[in-house]
């Protein structure tokens, strides 16, 4: 694998990931080997390639996903029925066909660790992120700013520029460094 899929996998396992951090991991003593090979591949900086990835701009192939993750993904989902409507005679699909039919392919999943995106999601849960579709008003988005990734809503008025307000601090108006894509889903861990 090369270095630069080595360091987008590991923006894939840690989206919030520093240079230093990515230097420690790759063995580099010092982060300027980070931005070396950075340079080299094309990207402005460490927030211009998180973007590329974390967007699926970067071409993500199965060498860059640990090979566990891959055979895991492989198994299928147990066969869990999607009713309409929770009338029970009214099978719509299997949960796996309702995903494959509402993710887009560049969707992907963050799993919470912590309680940063507390009271919308939970350690456990999981975050489906769809960077392919489009947003309207009031839509709950993952942004990305210097300190973190965050949860946002969207907000726009005509010939205005578009309005982030932060989901768990509705106070506070955001300036993300770029929107990773639209929450389309949020599953919770059972407790």
């Amino acid at each position: 694998m090369s270095t630069i899929h080595e360091m987008a996998r590991l923006v894939l396992a840690d989206p919030n990931i520093t240079a230093r951090q990515m230097a420690e991991k790759l063995g580099y003593a010092e982060q300027k080997s980070v931005y070396y090979w950075l340079e080299k591949s094309g990207f402005k900086g460490m927030k211009d390639f998180r973007k590329a990835v974390l967007s699926r701009t970067f071409p993500i192939s199965e060498k860059i996903i640990a090979p566990e993750v891959l055979k895991d993904s492989k198994k299928a989902l147990p066969p869990v029925p999607v009713y309409s409507d929770a009338k029970a005679t009214q099978v719509r699909a299997f949960l796996y066909d309702y995903f494959s039919e509402s993710l887009g392919p560049k969707s992907f999943a963050i799993a919470v660790s912590g309680d940063e995106f507390q009271p919308f999601a939970r350690t456990g849960d999981l975050i489906i992120v769809d960077p392919g579709v489009s947003f309207a008003q009031g839509d709950l988005l993952l942004a990305h700013t210097k300190e973190a990734a965050r949860l946002v809503r969207f907000y726009s008025h005509s010939g205005k520029s578009p309005i982030f307000v932060d989901a768990q601090r509705p106070d506070q108006v955001l300036t993300p460094d770029f929107i990773a894509g639209k929450v389309v889903f949020i599953v919770r861990k059972s407790p």
